[in-house]
């Protein structure tokens, strides 16, 4: 029998997606409705109502704050009702769940009815009532059972911003006192400071601030979980008593099989988001990857490798495009040209003179370097666009694209405007703010292009609650959200117990952070600190070799520290890094809150070190802090903070049960929630209801064109060659016409082609456009010209004839 621990409700999406009213506008203060349970339940049955009884007695004469506290039946308030009343409240009163005394043959409850009828003239709401039974009888059973749950009703005021004041309680393991909650003692010896607490609204704005993120963003305690939890079980029973699940012979026909393309700007191999993804894909999907190469100067011709039965994976060279492959059909009309268009106005704007280019995209006050960085990501976005383009019309049949980040986005769309098929957009960061040197109006054009393709997918996620939440705001289209965690199974590596057994015996703790060296991830911090730590903690710094990796050894050497207290072992494989892990005791996460992608990243050590069975200390960045501090397998520390830090360190050192207690909870968390499987059940549910619906396309993928390169590159060219031709002739032209290029001031950002040119004709700079339609470089862009130019006179014609 596998026994699962339910909690008595979840939040579900449609809480989730409620309005969230600030402190202002509350109309009560301190509210509360209770229940009233019989007397055989119990102290926490009693205290349903005690805690409204005993504080609505308590603040009968406090004139400052609005009291609306009720225990009555005929106060109740249900349905939709409940929700409006909780976003009238500052502050809602609570305790926990459940009964902690269990009538197991009826015996209490009979002894019940004879106290209450020879206790007729007792206030049976008032807490002299209870403790008069509690003392004669009810103590002998009380605590028989521990159950004391939390309550629905703490994730609905949770919901609601309605900041709580609950009795002294563990809830679950989920509110934390002083941090989610006010903690009130049962005697309300306390009750002035939570007083005070109310009518503190920066407080109680801190308050339900931080237990939204950590709470009602935790993917652990939403309704999606429960069921995939379930269904996980089931499908792992089943397993085990070799019960074939139902299956329709007709879905599972090779002929019929949805087929997916899955699109990467880089080498499918280096990010093992791509192998979670596509495995689980290929459940439903017979998939296709298409990446680059990682070093494209050494590989030209497009490749295939069969990763599994149901997986492929091609690369291509990502620095070959070919201009007559990206025209399609602009004469038909019906067919919708965003994907190509958008390739082809970043690739004009490549070329724009720094004058019109600023003009453009509004970058006023740009620099050279700027306009360098933003002409090179232009480039970037064509080169790459117009290579997997090319590829996936070549490799053909597919039911479904999956666009990696926004640099694959505009060859998603002009895929599906070509094939009718739905995209499905897995953001891994939010890219306009990838860059962290990216300028304000950089941020603004990279998000406008975001904006208006993913008007047209289908399915949209990304890597935490808190990303999707600031993504779907900014876009004003809904994002899911699977979490950077590696799949169930990986754990099987490590032997935590005799882990454990073998680290106890060192007298020195290892604290590890794993991962690349890069910018903002902190490290800098970590070895700032370590020369105040105890001696005993040893400092792992464990990455691939770069500039910054030197940096990082030099400024552990000039304090002391390099190869003492402060290590940096060998890289180890991506397959490895669980069981190298486990060579420490402690992992750290060290991201530096320096914009949204850092606050709301999601890395993948994360679910490495739980996998591993390790407690993890993390900087304040909000999604690992929801789900260390939420889950209770570690703790979260500002890193600026160098005192905190190394207090935080030490308290680790000096407590190494405390370690395993918390290795084993990791572990457990991971196999039970922070696993691929079970974080990207709800989309993977999402996807195949997608699936059910398509007219699969019958042509199976396509890889015979390889034999043949000439398919892959008979006409093309390097792009720097075609940069550099188009370059040349657009400086001829701006020499020749100087006139008519100084009055192309007023083109918008994020203007088409299409605005460009219709533009350029409408400003009288007729004899420029004319000169670069007859140039021998734009050949390729000619039928794109000549339909833009059709379709321009023939409104016009239209407009007279009206």
């Amino acid at each position: 029998v596998d026994f699962i621990h339910a909690y008595t409700g979840y939040i579900a999406p449609s809480l989730r997606d409620m309005p969230r009213g600030g402190m202002a506008e509350r109309q009560i203060d301190i509210s509360y409705r209770g229940s009233i349970q019989p007397l055989e339940f119990g102290g926490l049955g009693f205290e349903k109502r005690g805690i409204g009884y005993d504080v609505a007695a308590a603040t009968a004469g406090v004139s400052d704050l609005t009291i609306d506290i009720s225990s009555r039946w005929e106060d109740r308030i249900n349905g939709t009702a409940w929700f409006d009343f909780l976003g009238r409240s500052k502050v809602v009163l609570g305790v926990e769940s459940g009964s902690n005394l269990f009538d197991f043959d009826g015996k209490v409850a009979a002894w019940c009815r004879t106290y209450e009828a020879e206790n007729a003239g007792l206030d049976r709401d008032s807490r002299e009532f209870y403790t008069k039974a509690h003392d004669a009888y009810l103590h002998r059973f009380e605590g028989n059972v521990n159950y004391a749950q939390i309550s629905p009703r703490h994730f609905e005021a949770a919901v609601c911003n309605a900041a709580q004041i609950l009795y002294e309680g563990t809830y679950s393991g989920i509110f934390l006192p002083n941090r989610h909650f006010f903690p009130l003692k049962r005697d309300l010896s306390n009750l002035a400071e939570a007083l005070d607490f109310a009518r503190d609204e920066a407080r109680l704005k801190e308050f339900v601030d931080r237990t939204y993120a950590e709470v009602v963003l935790n993917p652990a305690y939403h309704y999606e979980h429960f069921v995939a939890t379930f269904d996980d079980a089931v499908e792992r029973r089943m397993e085990r008593k070799a019960i074939a699940p139902a299956s329709s012979p007709a879905r599972n026909a090779v002929s019929k099989t949805p087929k997916a393309l899955l699109l990467m700007a880089h080498e499918p191999s280096i990010d093992p988001r791509i192998d979670w993804f596509a495995d689980s894909l290929a459940e439903t999907f017979e998939v296709c990857e298409i990446g680059v190469y990682r070093h494209d100067a050494e590989m030209t011709d497009p490749t295939v490798e069969r990763v599994t039965d149901r997986r492929s994976r091609v690369r291509v060279n990502g620095h070959i495009t070919n201009w007559n492959f990206i025209n399609a059909d602009a004469s038909n009309p019906a067919q919708g040209h965003l994907g190509l268009d958008t390739i082809k106005n970043l690739f004009v704007l490549a070329q724009l003179p720094a004058r019109s280019l600023g003009d453009a995209i509004g970058a006023l006050d740009a620099d050279e370097d700027d306009l360098y960085r933003f002409r090179w990501f232009c480039r970037y976005f064509v080169m790459r666009n117009s290579a997997l383009l090319h590829a996936a019309r070549l490799i053909g049949g597919f039911d479904v694209v999956v666009a990696v980040d926004l640099d694959t986005l505009p060859a998603a769309i002009a895929l599906a405007e070509e094939y009718g098929v739905p995209v499905i957009y897995d953001a891994h960061e939010y890219w306009p703010y990838s860059n962290p040197d990216t300028r304000h109006w950089e941020v603004e054009f990279w998000s406008n292009l975001e904006r208006t393709l993913l008007a047209h997918t289908a399915l949209r996620v990304t890597v935490s609650p808190q990303m999707a939440h600031a993504m779907a705001d900014a876009y004003g289209c809904s994002f899911g959200y699977i979490p950077n965690c590696t799949a169930l199974g990986s754990e099987k590596a490590v032997d935590l117990e005799a882990a454990l057994a073998q680290n106890a015996e060192r007298s020195d703790v290892i604290f590890l952070f794993q991962g690349n060296f890069a910018p903002f991830r902190g490290i800098e911090k970590l070895i700032e600190a370590w020369d105040s730590v105890d001696p005993r903690a040893k400092l792992w710094l464990r990455g691939p070799d770069s500039n910054l990796k030197t940096t990082l050894m030099q400024q552990a050497r000039s304090k002391g520290l390099l190869d003492r207290t402060v290590f940096f072992p060998d890289a180890v494989a991506e397959k490895d890094l669980i069981t190298s892990a486990r060579e420490a005791d402690v992992g750290l996460i060290s991201y530096e809150p320096q914009n949204i992608n850092y606050r709301f990243s999601s890395p993948n050590k994360l679910s490495q070190y739980m996998a591993a069975g390790m407690p993890i200390i993390t900087n304040e960045i909000e999604f690992v802090k929801s789900i260390v501090l939420g889950n209770g397998v570690g703790s979260a520390v500002n890193f600026s903070d160098k005192a905190a830090l190394v207090r935080e360190i030490n308290r680790y050192v000096a407590d190494r049960p405390l370690i395993q207690t918390l290795s084993r909870k990791a572990r457990e968390v991971f196999t039970s929630l922070f696993n691929w499987q079970v974080a990207s059940a709800p989309t993977y549910k999402a996807i195949n209801q997608m699936a059910e619906t398509l007219a699969l396309n019958p042509r199976p993928f396509s890889f015979e064109w390889m034999r043949h390169k000439d398919e892959w590159k008979p006409q093309a060219a390097t792009m720097e060659a075609d940069l550099q031709r188009l370059s040349d002739e657009i400086h001829r032209l701006n020499t020749v016409y100087p006139e008519h290029i100084s009055r192309l001031t007023a083109v918008i950002e994020g203007a088409s082609i299409r605005n460009i040119v219709v533009y350029r004709l409408k400003v009288a700079a007729r004899p420029m456009a004319l000169a670069l339609y007859h140039s021998p470089v734009s050949k390729p862009l000619r039928p794109f010209f000549d339909t833009l130019v059709a379709k321009r006179r023939a409104r016009q014609q239209a407009a007279k004839k009206s």
